[in-house]
């Protein structure tokens, strides 16, 4: 099942990753210390409603979109999600007090808008202004918030207490959610689709990027539900412990900087 990834939006890519500084052995036994999946009954109740979804219609819905679009056409798509998130990541870099990357953002939003023709391409990757988008679990997590038991959500799949919470203040601060929410209701009915839109790509898209992953993993994996469990939180700890370190170098150097002068 496509997951929340972060901040947990639908059909994130869970699969994007390569955890290789994580100590496999020590987050075992971090988690088993820990019980990260209390509710695993009941999560394995949604985790089931997800793969007959996955089965009946996603699957084979994101057959279809591989097979009539172009892969630079899917590419093209996927910038555009990936652009209209940046305000959002902006929001959250605000708070998580990470200036320079706040800065980054809206950089690359501007650019990719423009030089991009509305983020059809990362244009802001190739003049070198490269970035990653964020959301408010991260934040949260860098407020010290711990994660919480693990979630299996309907249809986002993967996520824990603190990447739920996330997402739905990800969702209020959306400025494209407000315009296809608006407060009159005749207007609403009007501009709904816009996000339903959105959030029907966002799945296909984020689903088709890691589509033979997934599907290598569900048909290999001695326990599909625990292989996705274990990956989703190796994931959410090791972009975690990355952003540690890219603010640890960042303060490194600038202290070096003053040693200078």
């Amino acid at each position: 099942m496509p997951a929340a990834a972060g901040f947990s939006k639908p059909g994130d890519a869970l699969l994007d990753i390569a955890p290789t500084s994580i100590n496999d052995n020590d987050e075992e036994g971090e988690y088993e210390a820990k019980d990260p999946d209390p509710l695993e009954g009941l999560n394995r109740v949604v985790f089931y409603f997800n793969t007959v979804v996955n089965g009946i219609f996603i699957h084979p819905m994101v057959d279809i979109f591989k097979t009539i679009t172009p892969q630079p056409v899917r590419n093209g798509i996927h910038n555009v999600l990936e652009n209209l998130w940046a305000p959002i990541s902006f929001v959250n870099y605000v708070l998580q007090g990470r200036v320079d990357l706040a800065g980054t953002t809206i950089t690359r939003f501007l650019a990719n808008t423009t030089m991009g023709i509305g983020g059809l391409f990362d244009a802001a990757t190739e003049i070198g202004i490269s970035g990653e988008n964020t959301g408010f679990g991260e934040t949260l997590a860098v407020w010290g918030v711990e994660k919480g038991p693990y979630l299996v959500l309907p249809i986002i799949g993967p996520s824990t207490f603190r990447e739920a919470v996330g997402l739905g203040m990800d969702y209020i601060t959306d400025p494209l959610y407000h315009y296809s929410h608006p407060r009159k209701n005749h207007v609403r009915h009007k501009r709904r689709w816009i996000g339903y839109t959105r959030w029907g790509t966002t799945l296909l898209s984020q689903t088709e990027k890691n589509f033979d992953i997934i599907k290598s993993l569900e048909k290999n994996a001695i326990d599909y539900y625990q292989s996705l469990q274990s990956i989703y939180l190796q994931k959410i700890d090791y972009r975690l412990e990355k952003r540690k370190q890219e603010d640890h170098r960042k303060s490194q150097d600038k202290r070096n900087d003053n040693d200078k002068k």
